[in-house]
């Protein structure tokens, strides 16, 4: 199964990016699909919630292909920014005409950088890279669009989350990691590492607290799990019983789907959706995240609407052939679902 965990980002132009950005006119969700390992096949859609009609902005046969393995994207300013890990670029895309601006290679010589996650702060974009094993968050302006310097982290970073001037990175190494690093921003030099869960992945950040979800090494029997690292003094505080895949966060509350293997002869996955809150103490209180009976049989991405609180979730199903988007509202009803690329994994909202 390909790996890929998911985020979302809402970016308004007037947050911190300096550069003074118009106002997209039309609003809608921007759907990456990773697309197959080696297949060059991914593929960017657009869903619009309104009419519940969706379209594609590139496609998976395009002259212009958005390449191997999209891994992540998010919109920062007037921009689009498409991390394609397995063909280590960045696209970036003009938001109001959905047209290519450039596309950024990540290669230090003749070594993919294969970028994985990416974040915005202060009018830069941060991108986790493998490096050739030897983790580096890379730095790119958005005014000139150039690659302009990189930090070094542990090794196979993930996930990345911007905090009170700070960049927090998910050391996977390679799934027997257990570190977050702590970068400076001002500096742009990693400042310590904390010790968290076996392989960290996804990473996001809420007030005062970053939140992890580690996935354990599953074939030596290693379990994965949630934690809250405390960003005042970097404390870590696991969540029992908590998601080890993917999550969102939005108005207080941590929406989640987990995927359990059996070991039964046919290795079969057990789903489960959750939303929940936590504590100061650590302790959760959990509710149900959907209420309709639906059928999805490989989650791969999930978000919220940061206006609407419409729930997407991503399905992979067979991780081949075109995948499905379910559509919930804020109470957990179905809205649509919907037919999109190979392997979806990620949400934008403009």
């Amino acid at each position: 199964m390909i790996s890929c965990c998911l985020i979302v980002v809402w970016v308004s132009a007037c947050e911190s990016n300096p550069i003074q950005d118009e106002e997209p006119q039309e609003h809608g969700v921007f759907i990456l699909n990773q697309g197959g390992w080696g297949a060059n096949d991914a593929s960017l859609w657009i869903y619009d919630p309104a009419g519940g009609e969706t379209s594609t902005v590139i496609s998976s046969t395009a002259s212009n292909r958005l390449g191997d393995l999209g891994q992540d994207m998010l919109i920062y300013g007037s921009k689009l920014y498409i991390a394609i890990s397995g063909s280590s670029n960045i696209r970036v895309l003009d938001l109001a005409t959905k047209q290519d601006m450039k596309t950024i290679s990540l290669f230090d010589g003749e070594i993919p950088c294969e970028p994985r996650y990416l974040a915005a702060h202060n009018g830069k974009i941060y991108a986790t890279c493998s490096n050739g094993g030897e983790g580096i968050v890379a730095r790119i302006d958005t005014t000139s669009l150039q690659w302009e310097g990189s930090a070094g982290v542990g090794s196979y970073p993930e996930g990345i989350a911007v905090n009170a001037g700070k960049l927090y990175v998910a050391n996977s190494g390679y799934g027997y990691g257990n570190t977050v690093s702590v970068v400076d921003i001002a500096t742009f030099t990693e400042s310590k590492q904390i010790t968290v869960g076996t392989n960290p992945n996804i990473l996001r950040t809420d007030g005062n607290y970053v939140y992890l979800s580690y996935q354990g090494i599953s074939w030596e029997g290693v379990p994965g799990g949630f934690q809250r690292i405390d960003v005042r003094d970097h404390s870590v505080i696991t969540v029992a019983n908590a998601p080890k895949t993917d999550f969102a966060i939005a108005d207080g509350s941590i929406y989640s789907y987990d995927i359990t293997y059996t070991t039964d002869p046919d290795w079969s996955t057990v789903v489960s959706f959750a939303k929940m809150q936590v504590a100061a103490d650590g302790t959760k209180t959990v509710s149900t995240l959907i209420k309709d009976p639906v059928s999805i049989t490989a989650p791969y991405g999930i978000a919220v609407h940061p206006e609407t609180g419409d729930i997407y979730i991503a399905d992979a199903g067979d991780y081949t052939n075109p995948g499905q988007v379910f559509v919930f509202d804020a109470q957990g009803k179905k809205k649509d679902e919907f037919t999109v690329g190979v392997n979806p994994c990620k949400f934008a909202f403009y």
